[in-house]
């Protein structure tokens, strides 16, 4: 409204349309490099916006003040701390707090390198632990990117209204984000930590960068969150954990190159509109389910009440052909899925329980057609 002007009935109705302001948006460019001690970025509740989409070999580095491998400008010693010499500050794990999505707000990852960070931030008077990445009932998209060497982020508060958290470097609830082609490492806590009732049955579809969907992934019967061609290796739990609670919505697991992990129980009560859970593979690979506790696995209960034909909790485990969904012990190193960084499968959840017998190693194959290494024999 123009200065002076009072909000009244008659201005309303007389003056133009009046259109809410629209929340903030952060942008990033390619090859910036963002240096954060004791720190977040933050996209509050509503319109927010976080967009931080590099390219390829310009990647955005988010990273430690302490972190003297990346700078802009002539020097990379951010600190002044005498760079590489004997006094060098070395970066850690959990300098930094992290991204946190709020309820409604958007934002697109894509060719980022987040570390060092899940470390605890100034809130209202005190210091609170952030994950690396969080989302809370937002939209987001991450690809092409990689998150490793960042602390657990564990809070056991409600951070002002924030709501707890779990150990995880990406920690989604009640959303269903895009989880691409990212490499995700070195870290403390689960690779990816969501709710139950986030993975959910609507089909849910890459729609590509901010600008458009000419680098989107391509599944177009993906249900739930996208979390595919991940690169997962040394992190203390490499999987998807699922959060235990009771269902309220259909839930559909089908995201098949990633270890699903459960600790606890998932309960199924009264059909309600959405209801039941549906464990599937696919054509070409099995759904991997790993679990570990006395409670941990699936639980379909049903109270007749009024009616006698109440429809009840229901659980479907469906296989393929050659590829069962497999449901077993997160220390069976036998089955796993998806690989690491490095193109090897990846079967060990628990950080250091698969030990390999052997490295790999490479076989040189000499051909030498000249005689001089010819056998002779007595």
């Amino acid at each position: 409204l123009p200065a002076g002007t009072s909000i009244g009935v008659s201005t309303l109705v007389a003056a133009q349309p009046l259109q809410a302001r629209l929340g903030g948006r952060l942008t990033i460019d390619p090859g910036l490099v963002v240096k954060l001690n004791q720190s977040r970025i933050e996209a509050e509740r509503g319109s927010a916006n976080l967009i931080a989409e590099g390219r390829p070999g310009y990647p955005i580095v988010m990273t430690s003040t302490g972190d003297d491998r990346y700078g802009i400008g002539g020097t990379f010693d951010t600190n002044n701390d005498n760079n590489l010499g004997a006094n060098e500050e070395q970066p850690a794990a959990g300098d930094w707090g992290g991204l946190i999505f709020n309820h409604v707000s958007r934002g697109s990852l894509d060719h980022v390198l987040i570390t060092y960070a899940g470390g605890e931030t100034p809130l209202d008077g005190g210091f609170v632990p952030f994950n690396a990445v969080e989302i809370h009932q937002a939209d987001v998209r991450i690809a092409h990117s990689v998150l490793e060497n960042n602390a657990s982020g564990e809070a056991t508060t409600a951070r002002s209204g924030r709501g707890a958290n779990a150990a995880a470097t990406v920690y989604v609830r009640g959303a269903q984000p895009v989880i691409v082609d990212n490499t995700i490492r070195y870290n403390a806590g689960a690779s990816i930590s969501v709710n139950a009732n986030s993975l959910s049955a609507p089909l849910r579809p890459d729609l590509g960068r901010s600008t458009g969907a000419a680098d989107a992934f391509a599944s177009a019967d993906n249900r739930g969150p996208l979390v595919r061609g991940n690169r997962v290796d040394d992190n203390d739990v490499n999987g998807l954990v699922i959060r235990e609670e009771e269902l309220t919505t259909q839930s559909i697991w089908d995201d098949t190159d990633i270890v699903h992990v459960l600790f606890g129980e998932i309960t199924l009560n009264n059909h309600h509109t959405y209801s039941g859970i549906r464990l599937q593979s696919n054509a070409s690979e099995s759904l991997v389910v790993k679990l570990q506790g006395q409670d941990a696995g699936f639980t379909a209960n049903g109270i007749p009440l009024e009616i006698d034909d109440r429809i009840g909790g229901t659980i479907q485990v469906l296989g393929t052909v050659g590829h069962p969904v497999v449901m077993t012990s997160v220390y069976d190193c036998s089955v796993g899925a998806g690989y690491t960084p490095e193109g090897v499968p990846q079967n060990e959840v628990i950080r250091g329980t698969c030990v390999t017998e052997m490295d790999a190693m490479d076989v040189v194959l000499l051909l030498d057609d000249t005689g001089s290494m010819a056998f002779t024999g007595p």
